[in-house]
């Protein structure tokens, strides 16, 4: 038997809440983020979307579609050892230091 666990019951709601939200992931679990990598791109797109369709100013825009896109690719590429993880931890700095 197969239990799933609902990891969407605390749905970051802003910038904030998703860097504590990706900052709780274990990044060096790669089995762990692959289960929840469709999560996890939802709650990035969901919300940085605003930032990168340039809602939020064009300065914004410029700095966050890099790391947006970063982890696009990464999730495609489904690189959950390596290339997933640096994508996640850049978003994370690139929060924090904004």
């Amino acid at each position: 038997m197969v239990i799933k666990m609902n990891y969407q019951q605390n749905l970051p709601q802003d910038k904030r809440e998703l860097r504590t939200y990706l900052e709780a992931l274990n990044l060096h679990n790669p089995i762990e983020l692959e289960q929840r990598a469709d999560e996890i791109i939802t709650n990035v797109r969901r919300v940085m979307t605003p930032y990168v369709e340039g809602e939020r100013g064009k300065p914004l825009r410029d700095y966050y579609v890099p790391a947006v896109r970063f982890i696009e690719q990464a999730f495609e590429k489904r690189d959950f050892r390596k290339e997933f993880p640096e994508s996640l931890d850049f978003m994370i700095g690139s929060i924090e230091w904004e």
